[in-house]
C-alpha cells in the first residue's frame, strides 16, 4: 500500500521536522511519499532539512501556503514529531479534512488523543523503533478507517456551535470565583 504523508508548520528545532525526514531516509520505503510545508527560513537548521531532503527521493519540501486545506486533502497522514505545542492548529485542521495522524507523544498531542483515540496515534520522540511501529499500525488500520468519519466526528467536535457553550461556561465560572 502507498500512502501520502504530510507536514505542516515551523521548519525548526521545536517542530523537529529532521526526526521524521531521518526516518524517511532510514527507511527508504519507496511507496510512502512525504511532503513538508513550512515558511522558508534560511538557518543553519533549515539548511540542514534541504540537504537531507535533497538525498531522499520521496520527500518534497514546500514554502508556506496560504491555501493549505488542499495539501491535507491530498494526503492520508499528517505527521508530526513536535516537541511542543502550543494549540495544535494544524492537527486539527488534517483532522476536519478527514487525515488520521501520527504525532510525537508530547502533552498537547495526548489531549488531543483523548478526544480522538482512533484517530491519533502517538510515538516517542527519538525512537526510530516507535514511529516505524506506528506508521506501520496506522498502515494496517488506515483501509478500515473512513475518512469522512474522521472529517464528521472532529468537524462536529471543533465547530463554534459545540465550543461557544464550553467556552461561555468557562468564562462563567471563572467570574463567580
Amino acid at each position: 500500500d502507498s500512502y501520502s504523508f504530510v507536514y505542516v508548520g515551523h521548519l525548526d528545532y521545536l517542530k523537529n521536522p529532521i526526526e521524521i525526514i531521518d526516518f524517511w531516509q532510514r527507511k527508504n520505503s519507496q511507496n510512502q511519499n512525504l511532503k513538508l510545508i513550512g515558511r522558508f527560513r534560511h538557518t543553519k537548521y533549515f539548511n540542514e532539512i534541504i540537504n537531507k531532503v535533497n538525498l531522499t527521493k520521496n520527500i518534497k519540501i514546500c514554502d508556506h501556503k496560504s491555501k493549505i486545506i488542499t495539501e491535507y486533502f491530498r494526503s492520508d497522514i499528517y505527521i508530526s514529531a513536535s516537541r511542543t505545542e502550543g494549540f495544535p492548529n494544524t492537527v486539527i485542521e488534517a483532522l476536519c479534512c478527514g487525515c488520521i495522524c501520527i504525532l510525537s507523544d508530547i502533552p498537547p498531542h495526548r489531549e488531543i488523543k483523548k478526544l480522538f483515540s482512533n484517530y491519533i496515534f502517538l510515538f516517542k520522540l527519538n525512537s526510530y523503533k516507535s514511529l516505524d511501529s506506528m506508521i506501520n499500525k496506522v498502515c494496517k488500520k488506515i483501509p478500515h478507517i473512513k475518512r469522512s468519519e474522521i472529517m464528521r466526528d472532529s468537524i462536529k467536535y471543533f465547530s463554534s456551535k459545540n465550543l461557544a457553550p464550553k467556552y461561555l461556561n468557562i468564562l462563567q465560572s471563572t467570574f463567580k470565583s
